[in-house]
């Protein structure tokens, strides 16, 4: 039995360059090191330990006793009244009403407008000359998000790309992360440039608001169904919280389905026989069962976020040989848990049919959180990484322009394509998509 979690100490600059430049090694070799878990005293979060056994994970949430984790860098972005920033009581009224809104069969009516705006996007890309995919996917994702929120046309959307955009790209920036650590000081509250573009994203959100409740409206998309939800007492969201909500829905689901779609085209033009597969599925139109396991490979081997918080210990947590004591916040870094080789065969070899008609193991996938705060839009987001899948793959015939990509950290959690997705692309002739 340990007397407590071992680890290297304080997070270093020495440490936090070797985490910015390659998370996955760096992680690799301290869990080598002291095994499933480890300890450090991070900036901004204090005693930490970081988990990467999907068993251990499963005692500490089972020992029960967890407050929740401290705000992300990007908890600025979201509002006080966000899905993400409620907790106990208030954040499971919030998460019920938003359940059946981004849950199940209900995100099936977003599927031909993210056909349309993934065909629009492939319109655009270079064919014949090496070029990122990233920013195109990033625009597209943001289109199909603002469409599926608001359910604006293509004439209402050109005003609201840019402000939306100003503000995501803001709030996930690296001087998030600065400010995320220094905001005992003040960071975040003084900071012109992010509270600007808040304040014009906020006005067009609320004008939204306005406008329907004027004309009596809400519609079909995902504002207009939380309008019209209402808790058990017959509540309704006020309008300041459908703001933060929103807000929240854009972030989530803009940022992870860009990375993911992304991260999962540099793994196919890597891996000839699963992009072969994914183009006979969607030439032939039978389903988007394999487009879904692609995601699913691709946010296991390449999650968009890097490290999940657990929660922090509300008392001493004995658990799988380790002490925890009090106050210490539990991450998962995700590299280093979807990697676990008692838990993935093979783990780091790119097979999508891992994730055809079964499941993996409890606690060892986990690209959109876990327990209460597990993403509410996980269904849509999967949905928007395979319908995207399958039009670039019957569409266009795809290459990799460049070696293999590694993970850039930002906001300290974000994991980018290093060079953005590097790929070529050529148009697919007629006569194929119909064979």
């Amino acid at each position: 039995m340990h007397d407590a979690v071992p680890g290297p100490g304080w997070l270093t600059p020495l440490l936090w360059r070797a985490y910015a430049r390659d998370s996955e090694r760096t992680f690799r070799r301290a869990f080598d090191h002291y095994g499933p878990a480890f300890a450090l005293w991070v900036p901004g979060i204090g005693r930490t330990a970081l988990l990467c056994d999907p068993d251990l994970i499963g005692g500490v949430l089972s020992a029960g006793g967890l407050r929740p984790f401290k705000p992300r860098p990007t908890a600025v972005v979201w509002g006080p009244r966000s899905i993400f920033a409620l907790h106990g009581p208030d954040h499971h009224r919030v998460r019920k009403l938003m359940l059946p809104v981004l849950g199940g069969a209900a995100v099936d009516r977003h599927r031909e407008d993210a056909i349309a705006i993934a065909e629009r996007m492939v319109d655009g890309l270079p064919t014949g000359t090496p070029f990122e995919l990233l920013p195109h996917a990033r625009d597209a994702l943001l289109r199909a998000m603002l469409r599926a929120m608001f359910g604006l046309t293509d004439q209402r959307m050109d005003r609201w790309q840019a402000p939306v955009r100003d503000l995501l790209d803001i709030g996930g920036s690296q001087q998030a992360s600065v400010r995320f650590v220094l905001r005992g000081l003040g960071a975040t509250r003084v900071w012109p440039a992010f509270h600007a573009a808040r304040l014009r994203c906020g006005r067009l959100i609320h004008d939204e608001i306005a406008r329907r409740h004027r004309r009596e409206e809400d519609g079909r998309d995902i504002l207009g169904q939380l309008m019209r939800a209402r808790t058990a007492d017959g509540a309704a969201l006020t309008d300041a919280a459908l703001h933060d909500q929103a807000i929240s829905v854009l972030v989530a689901g803009f940022i992870a389905p860009a990375l993911g779609l992304a991260w999962a085209v540099e793994r196919l033009v890597r891996h000839p026989s699963a992009l072969d597969r994914l183009t006979g599925e969607a030439i032939a139109g039978t389903g988007q069962d394999y487009a879904a396991a692609v995601a699913c490979e691709a946010l296991r081997q390449r999650p968009p976020t890097s490290i999940v918080p657990l929660g922090v210990t509300g008392h001493t947590v004995t658990v799988g040989g380790y002490r925890l004591r009090p106050g210490t916040s539990l991450l998962v870094p995700l590299m280093a848990l979807h990697h676990h080789p008692g838990h993935f065969s093979d783990p780091y070899v790119f097979r999508p049919e891992r994730f055809l008609r079964t499941r993996p193991s409890p606690f060892s996938w986990l690209p959109f959180g876990i327990g209460p705060k597990i993403c509410a839009g996980r269904t849509l987001a999967i949905l928007q990484i395979s319908t995207f899948l399958q039009v670039i793959a019957r569409r266009l015939i795809l290459s990799a322009a460049g070696p293999p990509e590694e993970g850039v950290h930002r906001a300290l959690v974000s994991n980018y394509p290093s060079h953005g997705c590097r790929i070529t692309a050529a148009s697919r002739p007629t006569h194929q998509e119909g064979s």
